[in-house]
């Protein structure tokens, strides 16, 4: 009798194992995670104290794992396909990207169709490959721009956009500030520059504004700008806090970065959960010396997270 106890709880024991065991094998062969976990891979290039601040919250909030790869080569699109790839071959439930080249990633998606979805921030793709997108809109971004610079009179402006890193969302931005100053009768000029040649592009001019299309390059504005020059621009660089306070820069058009990474992981997850993914065109806010330290713009500038 005590043996036929024992053995009977020999096998229920190894029958136990062995379920438990089938499980586990289950669990690791279609990826699924009980506690609803969510493995979210962001292939974002130099992204930025704000911007990180929002994806860690939402990471917290919405029980994502983030895996940052931003050591791509600026618009190298090839480059950041095959991140993309490698990636979705360690199964990644969810990707965010900011495409380098739009094009090129567009091509690939609607080529491939990825297992996990794609979410695309700050640049949209041109078509369908992402689920959804997050990001200002671009036009509007120019438009509160131009009008804010036509409103001053001033007059005689030169818009400066990025000359190596172009991306159609600096196209956007410029095509919306030359319609407005057509309409407004501002007269205006485009020059394209990087960093490095800031200065030898705005020497010698008559401009009395200037339009700066990337927050790259504020501070280099800044310094080289003649010093009668109105200074205006799109987003918000950390070095151009100075200038400002000081309202060396006369007004910023710019969106939350934080809201930027927060929604777009809060879009990863909804879409690798199976649910819709809720894109979000964020809000365009003015900023300047005044209102830099008020309620929302503080929040935007200096998001605490």
């Amino acid at each position: 009798m005590k043996e036929r106890i024992v053995r009977t709880l020999f096998f229920t024991l190894i029958s136990i194992s062995a379920v438990l065991l089938l499980i586990m094998l289950w669990l690791n062969i279609f990826h699924f995670n009980t506690a609803g976990v969510y493995s979210v891979s962001v292939l974002v290039r130099t992204p930025g104290d704000r911007f990180t601040k929002g994806m860690e919250q939402a990471a917290l909030d919405y029980n994502a794992d983030l895996y940052i790869i931003s050591s791509f080569n600026a618009n190298d699109g090839a480059q950041q396909i095959e991140y993309l790839k490698r990636e979705l071959e360690n199964y990644a439930d969810a990707v965010i990207l900011n495409p380098e080249d739009p094009g090129s990633m567009e091509k690939y998606l609607e080529g491939n169709r990825p297992r996990a979805p794609v979410v695309t921030v700050i640049q949209p793709l041109p078509g369908d490959g992402a689920v959804c997108h997050v990001g200002a809109d671009d036009a509007e971004l120019g438009r509160a721009l131009g009008e804010w610079i036509a409103e001053s009179g001033r007059g005689q402006c030169v818009i400066l956009a990025p000359k190596t890193d172009f991306k159609p969302l600096h196209q956007t931005r410029c095509e919306a500030l030359k319609q407005v100053f057509e309409a407004a009768g501002v007269a205006y000029a485009i020059e394209y520059a990087d960093a490095a040649d800031i200065s030898a592009v705005l020497s010698g001019g008559s401009y009395k504004s200037i339009a700066v299309a990337d927050e790259n390059l504020l501070t280099g504005v800044c310094v080289a700008a003649a010093d009668g020059a109105d200074i205006y621009g799109t987003g918000y660089a950390g070095l151009a806090r100075p200038y400002l306070e000081s309202g060396r820069i006369r007004g910023l058009a710019v969106y939350s970065e934080y809201d930027a990474g927060y929604l777009s992981v809060r879009a990863a997850v909804e879409a690798a959960g199976k649910k819709t993914a809720k894109g979000a065109v964020l809000t365009v806010y003015k900023v300047t010396a005044g209102n830099m330290y008020r309620e929302p713009i503080v929040n935007v500038l200096f998001p605490i997270g």
